[in-house]
């Protein structure tokens, strides 16, 4: 996917004209009765290339002019977090802090205690995470931040998970 780069295009989107006065589907037009084919508008094209590379940009993608899976690949990171959206933490990785992207976080406490740390609530409103302990062992997985009012609460038992969520400016909760 990239964006238009051909002959008379310009380096700023134009603003957006106002509606006409049918909102609605492309007429194909018939040529034998003189109706014509719907025309392309040049803001309904940046529309949509818009549209295309706003969904890109937010899994991380780079335009790339020579690849025609992106909009694919983008629609399944976002939606499972490109691999399977889990991502495994262990002793080296602590701190860890948390990512868009991978929402289930098994945590393997064998070499030593992991502190998982939460972005501010505000900042991922809606966002969730379900964050477990996969080892048996007396280390504790730490949750740095505050959930329901417990100032950074931890998970100590083997498999026992938590799903946590962001209420916006209201903080954390568990569920």
């Amino acid at each position: 996917m990239h964006r238009i780069d051909g002959l008379y295009a310009v380096l700023n989107i134009p603003a957006a004209e106002t509606p006409g006065a049918v909102v609605g589907y492309f007429n194909p037009g018939d040529p034998q009765t003189g109706v014509p084919a719907t025309n392309f508008s040049p803001y309904w094209l940046n529309a949509v290339q818009e549209e295309l590379v706003a969904v890109i940009a937010a899994a991380g993608i780079a335009l790339d002019k020579a690849t025609r899976t992106q909009l694919r690949d983008a629609i399944q990171k976002l939606n499972n977090g490109g691999s399977g959206g889990v991502t495994a933490i262990v002793f080296a990785n602590s701190p860890y802090g948390l990512v868009s992207t991978k929402k289930i976080v098994p945590v393997d406490t064998s070499g030593g205690a992991v502190s998982v740390v939460l972005p501010a609530a505000a900042d991922v409103p809606g966002e969730e995470w379900h964050i477990g302990k996969v080892t048996a062992d007396a280390n504790l997985v730490t949750l740095t931040g505050t959930i329901q009012g417990e100032v950074n609460p931890t998970i100590g038992d083997q498999w026992t998970f938590r799903k946590i969520r962001s209420l916006g400016a209201l903080g954390w909760i568990w569920s």
